[in-house]
């Protein structure tokens, strides 16, 4: 009987054996195909590697559509260009999805023969991040590929202002640390992106280059606009001194998405009203906007993301620039469902905004500095009507901070929750001693007896605030 049970442990053994070997071989039934298009998903390097798994896998890397090269991949006794010279040389595939250098040193007699390799085999996505001190000019062919639908381009100079640019398939377009040739640049290259949808740019005004003097940004496809602005002095204390002189020109109607970041909006001489804008993301830097004359550009800009549903002013230095145009001609944000909004020193900017959007339904403040809450005249719109969630990250009540509490409680109509969060959530762990778990249940009894215009309205305190 023992050795019919130590056979029978045998048997299932060998059996559970053969299983897993079949699980294991099951990469060896799919298709050439399939196999390429998972090792797509992973960096060339590694993609070659699997060449050693068998006869079969030896020359699959060459197949695969997507060729992924940085330097985390290499150590600096290799040479690497060298390397992705060969490897894109003996790449075998018709047609190349990606083609991503990240962080790659090389000259640009080897980039520019590395892109028309790439546009011979119908580029799709370009991810260009080269290592060099001085930036490298792009090569010309880049800006006539009829194939390229998603370009990133970091580090790179010679974005010409003049001659023959057709991307008649580019959708997506980034543009980070570059060069323009100058200020025709940027417009030139645009006019040739038929079918552009997206644009980020990210540029650094630098001592020792040539600077652009106007941003013109004008294209009747573009639906996501992100521009962010650095300048060499950032790293101190910005004045009007320092801040180079330029202007921005926008005229993006199709626009749905808008992100601006450190672009003083005095310098906006020209902007199209977006008719269509979902979201806006806008943050200032301190001081930003202080050498700014034109008050008239403000109002301006205010009012042409009048029609955005859903706005984030996440930098109380913003709230100078809303009060000048608020001061103007100001017309209703109308659209505006949902509303996040930094209070620094000057919370009226939060009335303002209210008596501004009448469908308001969603209201997330985060109070940076403790300031003085004036109640409006008359009680705005969105209270009455529309608003249902109400969002407060703070760190400390005061007596201000609870007056504004009890003004929304109490006027909020249709009001369904109000939450309490600490501003900073990683600081949660830190806030739970005795003392402030006895202020945080302080604030709870005191704001739980605040009236409420809303008999439906519920109370969820985060503790740590």
């Amino acid at each position: 009987m023992d050795e019919l049970r130590q056979s029978s442990v045998k048997r299932q053994k060998i059996s559970a054996g053969d299983q897993n070997m079949t699980t294991v071989d099951r990469l060896s039934s799919l298709s050439d195909g399939i196999i390429c298009h998972i090792l797509s998903f992973l960096p060339t390097k590694l993609s070659v590697a699997t060449s050693i798994l068998g006869k079969r896998w030896r020359f699959l890397w060459a197949h695969v559509p997507c060729l992924d090269f940085g330097m985390r991949d290499y150590t600096m006794l290799v040479d690497q260009s060298a390397i992705i010279h060969r490897f894109i040389l003996h790449h075998e595939a018709k047609r190349l999805d990606t083609l991503s250098l990240q962080l790659v040193d090389c000259n640009e007699y080897q980039l520019e023969t590395w892109i028309i390799g790439a546009i011979k085999r119908n580029i799709q996505n370009l991810n260009l991040d080269v290592l060099l001190d001085e930036k490298l000019m792009l090569p010309l062919p880049i800006f006539t590929c009829k194939t390229i639908v998603d370009m990133k381009i970091y580090r790179c100079k010679g974005i010409p202002s003049s001659g023959d640019i057709r991307l008649p398939s580019l959708k997506k377009l980034h543009l980070d640390h570059v060069e323009f040739e100058d200020d025709e640049a940027l417009p030139h290259l645009l006019s040739g992106c038929p079918l552009l949808e997206e644009l980020i740019l990210l540029y650094n005004f630098g001592k020792n280059q040539k600077n652009v003097g106007c941003f013109n940004i004008s294209s009747p496809t573009l639906k996501t606009l992100s521009i962010h602005l650095l300048h060499y002095c950032c790293c101190g204390d910005v004045t009007p001194e320092v801040i180079p002189d330029y202007r921005i020109l926008i005229n993006t109607k199709a626009l749905r998405s808008l992100r601006m970041i450190n672009c003083p909006f005095g310098r906006i001489t020209n902007l199209a009203n977006m008719t269509f804008l979902d979201d806006a993301f806008i943050r200032v830097g301190e001081n930003m906007y202080m050498n700014d004359s034109s008050n008239y550009n403000v109002v301006k800009f205010v009012n042409s993301i009048c029609n955005v549903k859903y706005l984030m002013i996440p930098t109380s230095g913003v709230e100078e620039v809303f009060e000048i145009g608020f001061l103007g001609f100001l017309r209703k944000f109308g659209n505006l469902t949902k509303l996040e909004l930094q209070l620094g020193e000057r919370w009226h900017l939060l009335v303002d905004l209210l008596e501004a959007a009448d469908n308001l339904q969603v209201l997330v403040i985060e109070i940076e500095k403790p300031s003085h809450f004036t109640e409006p005249k008359r009680v705005p719109t969105c209270l009455l009507s529309s608003l249902r969630t109400i969002t407060i990250k703070i760190t400390l009540f005061e007596v201000e901070e609870f007056r504004m509490v009890r003004y929304l409680l109490k006027n909020s109509l249709v009001l369904e929750k109000m939450e309490i969060l600490p501003l900073d959530e990683e600081s949660i762990p830190n806030n739970l001693s005795e003392g402030n778990l006895k202020f945080a249940f302080f604030a709870l009894q005191m704001i739980s007896l605040f009236e409420r215009g809303s008999t439906t309205c519920q109370l969820a305190f985060y503790l740590g605030f």
